[in-house]
Order: C-alpha cells, then structure tokens, then sequence
C-alpha cells in the first residue's frame, strides 16, 4: 500500500504535468490573434461574416479558409491587407499562366484572346498593389475603389472569352476566384470605413 508521502508526490506530479497542458491551448490561441484575449475585433469571424454574406457563401468560406494566414490577424485592416496579398499571388500566378498560354498556342484566335486577358491580369494586380499601399494608410475608401477598378478590369478578360467561346485555361473560373477576393476587400473595407 502506498504511504500518505506517496500519494502526495504522485498528486503533485500529475498536477505539474495536467495544468500546463490544460492552459497550452489558451496561450496558442491568444499568441495566434492576441486580439481574442482583449475582446477587440476578430479577423477570423470578421471574414467568415463577410463569406456568409456573399452570394458564393461556399466558395468564398473556402478561399479563405484555405490560407490560414488569413485568421492570425489581430485586426480586421490586416485580414484586409492578407486577402489583397492572396489576391495578388492568384492574380500574378495566373497572368504567367496566361502569359505562358500565349506564347504556346498556335491558334491565333485564343492567342489573341490570352494575349489580351493577361494585359487585363496585369491592371488587376497593379490596382491590388495600389489598394495594398491605401490598406497600410488606412485610406479604407480609396481600397473599395480600386478593388472595383479591378473588377472593371477583370471584366475585360470575361468580354474576350463571352459565351460559347473556346477556352480550353477555363479562364472564367479564375476570373471567379479573382472576383471573390475582390468581393471580400470590397464588403470588409465597406465596414472598415
């Protein structure tokens, strides 16, 4: 049988070893958005809002839960600035995407057409580079117009593929994708401003 001294070291070990594991998830969680332990606002539920509200609520949830970058904000300004960024990976991606289409087909027609969509890419990502630089000094307003220059711009890719044509990069699903993201900085700089 064990003794009273016994008991007591085995006590204290599995408390020693049970309190720092329990309070291991509260610390990763402030450390991951400290915003969470003042009670100021959360990226996280400010984008997942945002997604709920558009009118591809599933594609949208899943943009964005895709990059986990995009919840280890403490404000809802820098989840603004992380789906621009995304947006400017995607878009910049898929301009050398276009870019690359073009020089390697021999149909001249979707040659024309590539051409002409990656002209498009490239105003988009300019406009998401001046929308970054209005983030950084919260010119919140000045964000929303040029994320809708940018899907002015976008809309010169659509016009160049219109329905029926051939598009063998299934062009519109990226512009899709792009729209999205443009959406989201959109509706959160509205709520921003």
């Amino acid at each position: 049988m064990a003794s009273f001294t016994q008991k007591l070291i085995l006590i204290t070990l599995i408390l020693a070893v049970a309190i720092p594991i329990s309070t291991a998830h509260r610390r990763r969680w402030r450390r991951r958005s400290p915003s969470r332990g003042r009670g100021d606002d959360n990226a996280e539920q400010f984008l997942r809002d945002i997604c709920s509200r558009h009118e591809k609520a599933d594609a949208c949830l899943s943009l964005i839960k895709a990059d986990p970058r995009l919840f280890d904000n403490s404000d809802n300004a820098g989840a603004v600035s992380d789906v621009i960024d995304l947006a400017l990976e995607k878009t910049g991606a898929f301009a050398e995407q276009l870019n690359k289409w073009y020089e390697d087909t021999n149909d001249s027609s979707i040659r024309e057409r590539y051409g002409s969509c990656a002209e498009s890419y490239d105003d988009v990502r300019d406009r998401l580079e001046d929308a970054k630089r209005d983030v950084g000094s919260d010119d919140f307003r000045s964000v929303g117009d040029r994320a809708d220059e940018a899907r002015d711009v976008l809309e010169r890719c659509e016009r160049v593929f219109g329905p029926g044509s051939i598009d063998p990069g299934h062009v519109e699903n990226r512009n899709n994708e792009i729209r999205i993201y443009l959406d989201i900085v959109r509706a959160a700089t509205t709520r921003l401003d």
